[in-house]
């Protein structure tokens, strides 16, 4: 690593700063907070309130997995309604008629997800989709919409026919029959349905990367190509139908920059612009579903903001946002609309769920998402925004120590996923490191969505490159504020996050002293031939953001790598940049320590691969310490192994930056 950095050609946008961030000042000292405090499973997350009301339902540890708890709303009768013993019960949706409850659940850590329904009034379970399949790939099943007239029946997706297509089917929750109702392809990712519960449209893939909107003015006849988004379009797509069931409100950035909520009228191919920013993609809205309206649309900024459309509900979020100094978040709505279940996001505590009733404008508490972390001292997350070397703006979120004075040792924190954005809020990962002494940076690097689609194109093919760049730039910012010790820089993450540790200790090791990837991917190559069946559909999107991989089109081996003695000139040209860009074949550039995790059963980045980066890396004379877990598949997901990886992840900085450790 080189000990310090000679040049500078970062500029500083902007900065909240509060006291804390000044240079050199020290902060008030603070315990150690013990790891499971922070990475202990949650006690109650993912609530939602029954149609009517009747209840309150979330997410809890039982038996050793989380699972689907309910309470009456009055009482604090809290009980499980769900019995998983795996990897929980994630993902659940209400009946309409407060019947029962349909959840989703893989009940053998096999990446296959099926749907079961419990009865609230005897508790009783019952599969609702076979969890057994004679795919070579897991089956997915994915709840989608009720008929507003058929409280019976639902639309779910699912790749039971082909391990490749999600076709759409009609799933009756009562007697469990299923009928094929729309067969799908690869490339079809996106169903879009009216109202009355008819299929009228699909979003599928392009060939550049984009992708076309298919559209039927009915329920039945032949699908027509009603719009296509081109690659720089992409973060476009339909959302729902209006309340007349013909105009469709969509996410729209043709001709502009920043993706708008817009209605659509297929009869004149016009929009009508509903509400939009300059800089900032559209990020979310609160639905009326039983009048079909859209109430209010929210940008995701340095912190949420909320646009209210409906003149009725603006004394409503004044009230909320007055009560509480966190991001106002509407969690779900009865369906009078009178009952609002509210959540308040902080930087520096839980998320605290209430009760809103907006005839009263009272909030009642209903809980917190992890009691533990009350009581403590975290640190403040201020979002920040600097221009990069070329002029882009990008902007992330720094946290400083709670246990040190600046400069300090600094750590990256990367993203999970290449095109998800870090948001404001309590992070355990972020608060874990501010506590052991560390700054944490994250960087919105270009190529993520919610700041513009120029923004966002502007990282096609640069993994490696001008997305590294914007880290270093980042990094470069906060050792000339002084936040950051030059000679003890690391780099953290998971996933996509792995990749940018394996990118960033290979391609710049002057600026780093050490890494932890956790199932990152060192081998563009084999991480785009590995995609499995389901994900085909994205198949495209990867080509042109990622890199594109020769394969078969024809014959028994379609779909298949090429031999290279297949390739033509361009194809050969592909391969190289996907070389030049991964680690795997860059080992002999590697100085600083590192620490690798992975899983044995991970089905996007081979075990078998990982074992040969680690021995090439060792080879090299690198200090790699390589921890596998064989009860994992991408990612640590069980919660024993979440606290035994940040158990060795603690010791590992601490050995390498210096900070503090729980023994």
């Amino acid at each position: 690593m080189r000990k310090s950095v000679g040049w500078s050609s970062v500029g500083v946008v902007c900065l909240l700063i509060a006291c804390t961030f000044l240079p050199g000042c020290q902060p008030k000292q603070v315990e150690l907070i013990p790891r499971e405090t922070f990475f202990g499973t949650a006690d109650k997350i993912r609530p939602q309130l029954s149609p009517k009301g009747t209840y309150l339902t979330y997410v809890a540890p039982y038996e050793g997995a989380m699972n689907v708890w309910i309470r009456t709303n009055g009482k604090e009768d809290d009980r499980p309604v769900t019995n998983n013993t795996g990897r929980g019960v994630y993902y659940y949706k209400w009946d309409s008629e407060e019947r029962g409850i349909i959840f989703t659940e893989d009940r053998n850590n096999s990446d296959a997800w099926h749907l079961y329904f419990v009865s609230i009034p005897d508790g009783k379970i019952r599969p609702l989709t076979s969890p057994h399949s004679d795919h070579s790939v897991p089956v997915q099943v994915e709840m989608l919409k009720y008929s507003s007239d058929k409280p019976d029946e639902m639309l779910i997706q699912a790749n039971l026919r082909d391990p490749g297509s999600h076709d759409l089917y009609l799933l009756n929750i009562i007697t469990g029959d299923l009928e094929l109702i729309q067969k799908a392809n690869p490339i079809i990712f996106e169903w879009i349905i009216d109202h009355d519960g008819l299929v009228r449209g699909y979003v599928q893939a392009e060939d550049d990367g984009g992708q076309s909107f298919w559209y039927r003015d009915g329920g039945s006849g032949p699908f027509e190509q009603e719009i296509v988004w081109h690659l720089i379009d992409d973060s476009s797509w339909p959302l729902m139908f209006a309340k007349d069931n013909h105009h469709i409100y969509l996410r729209d950035s043709r001709n502009r920059n920043a993706t708008a909520l817009v209605l659509y009228d297929p009869d004149s191919n016009t929009s009508e612009v509903i509400a939009e920013d300059p800089e900032y993609d559209f990020k979310n809205y609160l639905y009326d579903y039983e009048n079909k309206e859209i109430i209010a649309a929210s940008f995701m900024k340095g912190r949420r903001e909320w646009v209210v459309l409906q003149d009725e509900y603006k004394q409503d979020f004044d009230r909320l946002k007055a009560a509480r100094d966190g991001d106002v978040e509407i969690v779900d709505l009865t369906r009078d609309l009178n009952t609002w279940l509210v959540a308040y996001i902080m930087d520096d505590g839980p998320i605290e769920y209430f009760r809103y009733s907006r005839e009263s404008g009272e909030l009642d508490l209903m809980f917190v998402h992890r009691e533990a972390l009350q009581g403590h001292t975290f640190a403040e997350m201020q979002p920040y925004s600097i221009k990069t070397r070329d002029g882009y703006t990008i902007h992330g979120y720094i946290t400083l120590p709670t246990s040190t004075s600046t400069p300090a040792p600094l750590v990256v924190l990367g993203h999970r996923l290449k095109h998800v954005p870090d948001r404001w809020g309590f992070n355990p990962e972020v608060q874990w490191l501010a506590n052991r002494g560390y700054v944490c940076l994250q960087v919105n690097t270009r190529g993520t969505m919610g700041f513009g689609k120029e923004f966002q194109n502007a990282g096609n093919r640069e993994m490696g490159n001008l997305i590294l760049q914007d880290i270093n730039d980042a990094v470069i910012w906060a050792i000339e504020q002084e936040y950051a010790d030059p000679d003890n820089i690391a780099i953290f993450g998971g996933q996509h996050g792995g990749y940018d540790t394996f990118a960033a200790l290979t391609f710049s090791p002057e600026l780093y002293k050490a890494g932890v990837a956790v199932s990152g991917h060192p081998d563009l190559i084999e991480y785009l031939n590995s995609i499995p069946p389901q994900w085909e559909r994205f198949r495209t999107n990867f080509n042109v953001r990622w890199g594109k991989i020769p394969r078969y089109t024809e014959g028994e081996r379609t779909g298949q790598l090429e031999d290279s003695t297949d390739w033509d000139k361009d194809e050969r040209a592909e391969i190289e940049f996907l070389r030049s860009r991964s680690p795997f074949y860059h080992v002999e550039q590697v100085e600083d320590p590192l620490l690798i995790v992975h899983g044995a059963r991970d089905f996007l980045v081979y075990k078998a691969l990982m074992d040969e980066y680690v021995e090439r890396l060792r080879n090299e004379g690198v200090a790699v310490k390589y921890k596998v877990f064989e009860d994992e598949t991408h990612g640590i997901n069980l919660p024993e192994n979440q606290l035994e990886f940040y158990r060795i992840a603690e010791k590992f900085l601490s050995d390498h930056l210096g900070g503090r450790f729980e023994e």
